[in-house]
């Protein structure tokens, strides 16, 4: 089987309009004395959702190509220490205030009193300090 991806209905047309010419009993195909060397094609992935032609047992028929479906990725609890792994760090560089501010943003005093579902937020915030 030998699978065909154009990039318009257009190319698609022009490709079956030779093979109809290719496969009339008219139609001689004359070889040259030397045979023609063919450059190699690059080989590329089809774009996703784009009309595919399978050549096969001398004839055409248009296909869908189906996409595999993507699975959603899984978000991962963050824990408190997890937040702790980022903050000390940024503590540590002299920039405790900082981090201090940052926490009473989340409305609490210190960090075991930040809620559980703020925690990704407070890392993102943190990553900009």
């Amino acid at each position: 089987m030998i699978n065909l991806t154009f990039d318009t209905l257009g190319e698609m047309i022009a490709f079956a309009e030779k093979v109809a010419v290719l496969g009339n009993p008219e139609h001689h195909i004359i070889e040259s004395q030397a045979p023609a060397q063919a450059a190699p094609m690059p080989v590329t992935e089809p774009a996703p959702q784009t009309p595919a032609v399978v050549v096969g047992a001398g004839a055409l028929r248009a296909e869908s190509v189906v996409e595999p479906e993507k699975e959603e990725p899984v978000a991962e609890e963050v824990t408190l220490e997890d937040v702790r792994a980022v903050l000390a760090p940024i503590m540590k560089s002299g920039k405790r205030e900082a981090v201090q501010d940052l926490i009473r943003s989340f409305g609490a005093d210190k960090l075991s009193d930040v809620e559980a579902d703020k925690y990704s937020d407070l890392i993102k915030k943190a990553g900009e300090l």
